[in-house]
């Protein structure tokens, strides 16, 4: 009986192992399938974003440029506007050239375009513009009227005996 019962325990073995990669093999596809039905809603995101940013640094190159011709400190300066625009511009093209890497794949192949880097991006280029949001427009430089001497030069500070003395 010992014999038929070592046969019986690797028949169950062999049974667990096989029933084990099925189940391996399933999760994988259950996983790919997850991932590739939130892919579509993750490229619209990160679309509907850049749209967003690219509207948002249109609006404040404009905004920048009225500004100037007013002689009014800008929110933004150049660098941030030109900043975001290639943040923008390198997500766009890096989602574009992934996009079609990945329609090139069948279903069961590791994905090229990733929903989590597909949320990265998007989350990099929406934190850019919520900084460029939230910054404060420059307070305008005080003109000091210190007074001057005819040859245009700071005129000299009062000496000590010529300054008002302190009553309490």
């Amino acid at each position: 009986m010992s014999g038929e019962g070592s046969q019986v325990v690797k028949s169950n073995q062999k049974s667990t192992e096989s029933i084990s990669s099925k189940l391996e093999i399933a999760t994988g596809r259950l996983f790919y399938a997850s991932k590739a039905s939130r892919r579509p809603q993750a490229v619209e995101a990160l679309a509907v974003i850049l749209a967003s940013a690219d509207v948002f640094a249109s609006s404040a190159k404009l905004n920048s440029t009225i500004d100037e011709a007013r002689g009014v400190p800008t929110k933004f300066t150049d660098a941030e506007i030109e900043g975001l625009v290639k943040l923008a511009s390198d997500a766009r093209n890096w989602l574009d050239e992934n996009a079609q890497r990945q329609e090139r794949l069948q279903a069961y192949e590791d994905p090229i375009l990733r929903v989590a880097d597909v949320e990265r991006k998007s989350k990099e280029v929406e934190n850019e513009v919520g900084r460029l949001r939230k910054k404060k427009v420059p307070k305008k430089a005080k003109v000091t009227s210190g007074k001057t001497s005819s040859a245009g030069e700071p005129a000299p500070e009062p000496s000590v005996g010529d300054r008002p003395k302190d009553e309490l």
